[in-house]
């Protein structure tokens, strides 16, 4: 399983499902994403596909540059939208599979998280592939390896399915356990806090919660 893998059947997927929506259900809001509705999210995918083939990374990945792949896109309906996504799918496929590509991880990532935000919002099941999760969860483990903070203790992760990642370094104050396709969601910030709360710790999670998302975790509930 590579990076390349993921993004490109993740966009077959969200292609396939894009089909059968009506302005109706691209209309639906997406809880993983408060603020954004199922058409916005196509609108970000597009963006961010344009973006990186054009290398215009610039303020990746914040807020600024992904409101842009929407207000540029505000008035394109879902059909245009696709359209325009699976035009550059071909070339970021390309760089996610050249030498360099470990550095385009996070647009394939981003793609398989978003997936599951639209089946979501769509109440569709889209049944996670274990090597995909797996593949998530390292990359997005070592992103938080990078930005643990010195004075927190490490904190060792461990899958249901067997996985094990250490976030920090010395001896571990604690552990958590959850399912891999879980924590991949957690991690990315796919969790409230009352989730990530209410997860399998050996002890009180709140020193550790403001560390172990990537990005801020929504106010409500999520699922997948």
């Amino acid at each position: 399983m590579t990076f390349t893998d993921i993004y490109v059947h993740a966009h077959r997927r969200l292609a396939a499902l894009a089909a059968d929506l009506d302005p109706a259900a691209a209309g639906r809001p997406v809880p993983a994403l408060p603020g954004w509705t199922v058409l916005d999210t196509y609108r970000h995918l597009a963006g961010v596909t344009a973006d990186v083939r054009r290398g215009r990374t610039d303020g990746a990945p914040g807020a600024a540059w992904t409101a842009r792949h929407l207000a540029q896109r505000r008035d394109a309906d879902l059909a245009a939208v696709v359209a325009e996504w699976a035009g550059d799918v071909p070339a970021v496929a390309a760089l996610l599979a050249g030498e360099r590509g470990i550095r385009y991880g996070l647009t394939a990532l981003d793609a398989w998280h978003h997936q599951y935000d639209i089946a979501g919002a769509l109440e569709h099941a889209v049944p996670p592939e274990p090597a995909e999760v797996a593949l998530a969860l390292d990359y997005q483990a070592e992103s938080l390896r990078r930005r643990w903070p010195a004075g927190l203790p490490a904190l060792r992760v461990r899958s249901a399915e067997g996985g094990s990642w250490q976030l920090g370094a010395g001896e571990p104050g604690a552990t958590l356990t959850a399912p891999g396709f879980t924590l991949a969601r957690a991690f990315v910030g796919r969790r409230s806090g009352t989730q990530l709360r209410h997860l399998d710790w050996t002890t009180d999670p709140t020193p550790y919660l403001p560390h172990l998302t990537i990005f801020t975790p929504p106010a409500a509930d999520v699922a997948p």
